[in-house]
């Protein structure tokens, strides 16, 4: 199909905005993960990213992944890949757990 210079960065922009539409809901599943983990008093977890997300466009499982890992570590998350499988990250947060104690005191 021949494009117009406008349909063109029309593509482009669909493009864009369907990773970040993608990027966000990954980045979604991740933290209900983290979450639910927190909840049960763990330390860790490792999330899958996937491979393809139904009703989503196709995207970079790479790409996705060190930009996922990257906003993880803005949020002070230890995070790295594991050795089995290239699209399993681990998460912890040990370092940053606290504990709070009865008279309201937070401990590190």
């Amino acid at each position: 199909m021949n494009y117009t210079a406008r349909q063109a960065f029309h593509m482009s922009n669909q493009v864009l905005n369907n990773f970040e539409a993608v990027y966000t809901h990954v980045a979604f599943m991740c933290m209900e993960n983290i979450q639910r983990y927190a909840e049960f008093h763990f330390n860790s977890c490792t999330f899958k990213i996937p491979t393809y997300v139904m009703g989503f466009a196709v995207f970079d499982s790479m790409k996705l992944k060190a930009r996922l890992k990257k906003h993880l570590r803005s949020l002070e998350y230890k995070v790295h890949t594991s050795k089995e499988d290239r699209r399993i990250i681990c998460v912890s947060w040990k370092h940053i757990a606290r504990t709070v104690l009865s008279d309201g005191t937070l401990i590190r």
